[in-house]
Parts: C-alpha cells; structure tokens; sequence
C-alpha cells in the first residue's frame, strides 16, 4: 500500500454471487475473509460468508451451523442462537493457536453481539457459536471493535424507537454515540462521545483513540479514551460507513457519494443499489486523507467496507451481489 502520491485503480476484478456484503474481516494469519450478509428489503435473513484469498472461491455459513446446546447468553436469561440471523458490523480478536473470537451485530428479531469461535489452525477455518450479549434498550448497534485488554466498544447507530430519528440525521443532529462492553461490567456509555448516526468504528493499538465513523455529516471523528476526552473532526466528503487499518497504519473509510434523503430512498426499498462510493486513507495520527478509490457502475457500488489483501482492496458493498477487489498502480 502506498504511503503517499495520488493512486488509481482500473476497473475492479469481482467476486460474484456474494450477496450484501456489507462487512469484511481477515481471519489473522490465514487465506480466509469473513464477510458479513445483510438482509435487505426483500430478504429477512443473511448470513456469514467464509471467501479464500488464493483462488476467492467462499462458502457460506448459516442456519445449522451456528447451533450450539452449551451457549450461554451474557447480561440477559440463557438464550439459544437467534432465530432470525441478520448480521451488521462484524470484527475479530485474534487469539492462541489459531482460535479466534468473531462478533457478529445482529438484529434479527433481537438487538444483539453474537460471539463466535473460529478455529483456524486447519486447512479451512470452522465457526462454532458460543454466545450472545444483549444490547441495552432503544439502541441500534452498528458496528464494534474489540478492545486492547478485553472489551468492546460498539456504535450505537441511533433510539429505534425515535420517531425524529431520520430529520435529525439530515440535520446533523446527535442520534446515538459509542458504547463499551466490559464482561465484568456490562454496558456503559463513553462520555463525550454523543454524534449524528455513528456508523464504522476502529481502536488505536494502545486503546488510546477510538475512530467513529460520522455517517449523516460526512465526517470522521477521532474521540480519546480517558476521563478527559478530547475530540478531533474531520470532513470525508462521502457518508462514512466502515473503518478498517490498512498494512501502513493507516484507516481505510469507505462510503457512499449520496445524501441521506437518497440513500434511504432507495436502500428501503431496493436489493441492489449502485450509489458510487469512494475510499479514503486517513493517517491516525494526522488527519490526513488521500482517496485512493472513487467508483461507480451499473456492476457495482454502495461501497460499505474496504479491506487491503496482499496486492488488492476488496470493497463489499450492503446492496449488492458481489464484492469488487480494485489492484493499484502510480498514475
């Protein structure tokens, strides 16, 4: 990935028939992604793709592979695995041996984490479900992020039961704000963290600086973790969706080129929905931006998410059937 200098990107290669890949996560030191399928406005449920990086070829994974008789579910009675899966934002903390721990936002027929393990010490990762952790009333996850140290620090979109809530994002207005999750502390609300439709969130290496995502206002914020909190905005010129960290330190934010009013217009009502998007890198540190994506077809668009692998940026899209992997070259 180029630290500096203006970069572009030919047409896209696709990986097709990948439906509302709206999240992407790199299982750690392996070939494999994971990708998260919303549901839409004809599809109630999605599911969770498992996708190759050598010759993209995926599987998916839902229904009976998600059952589990020893589940347990945190801050709420026993639970089994949900009903209806309708995963959002997804992330992974890596662990020992090849096991790693996935969070899955869902918010099918619950408002809910679900807690997955992925053990990746074999030829092909296996996912097996093990928990669920509630979140609190008139909240609407997004996105999360584990924590250094344990935790995780979650978006809390929006108060579903708000009847002002989309007036007040054309507006600007605060909707929602970060939440962290602590499994010997339950839920509390990080202070100063108030904004208008927070959407992609990331976490510095040393928990210093969280990285939220302004969604309606176009925005990134960059919020300090402490009992002090100092806040930095900067403008991104797309509605920011996901936040990903790139090979250099650097924040790949990936959104769409539309506004609001447009989005939802369409996005309500549409399975496949082609707003050009664009890709930003932001240095933590800095603020600095340099778009290094700008796209948009009738193939593909409504870019959420973006992800460097090796010599590639995959970019999934919450409406559409495939995921488009951009190479890069010096113009």
């Amino acid at each position: 990935m180029p630290s500096s200098g203006k970069w572009w990107t030919a047409s896209p290669s696709f990986i097709r028939e990948v439906i509302n890949a709206e999240d992407l996560a790199r299982v750690p030191d392996t070939d494999w992604v994971v990708a998260s399928s919303m549901a839409s406005a004809s599809r109630e449920r999605g599911c969770l793709y498992l996708i190759n990086i050598r010759d993209k070829s995926w599987t998916a994974l839902y229904g009976e592979e998600f059952k589990s008789s020893t589940g347990r579910s945190k801050g709420s009675p026993a639970r089994k695995t949900p009903t209806i899966f309708a995963p959002h934002g997804i992330s992974i903390r890596a662990g020992d041996e090849g096991v790693h721990t996935l969070y899955v936002i869902n918010h099918g027929g619950r408002e809910s984490i679900e807690v997955f393990e992925i053990d990746a010490d074999r030829a092909k990762p296996t996912l097996k479900w093990l928990d669920s952790i509630m979140m609190p009333r008139n909240t609407w996850a997004n996105d999360l992020v584990p924590v250094p140290g344990g935790g995780l620090l979650v978006t809390n979109m929006f108060d579903p039961e708000d009847p002002d809530v989309s007036a007040k994002m054309v507006k600007g207005e605060p909707t929602g704000h970060v939440l962290e999750w602590r499994d010997n502390g339950g839920w509390k609300d990080i202070v100063g963290s108030e904004m208008s439709g927070p959407n992609g969130i990331e976490v510095s290496k040393d928990g210093r600086w969280i990285y939220v995502a302004g969604w309606p206002t176009k925005s990134l914020v960059r919020f300090s973790r402490g009992s002090e909190t100092k806040r930095d905005v900067i403008a991104t010129g797309h509605l920011t969706d996901n936040l990903t960290w790139d090979s250099e330190g650097w924040i790949l934010a990936t959104g769409q080129d539309s506004t609001p009013q447009e989005f939802w217009l369409k996005y309500d009502h549409e399975d496949l929905v082609y707003f050009p998007f664009t890709v930003l890198r932001v240095h933590p540190d800095t603020l600095e931006t340099q778009e290094i994506i700008r796209y948009g077809s009738d193939q593909f668009g409504t870019g959420t998410v973006a992800v460097e692998i090796k010599d590639e940026i995959w970019v999934g899209s919450s409406r559409g059937n495939k995921i488009a992997c951009f190479r890069f070259g010096k113009n």
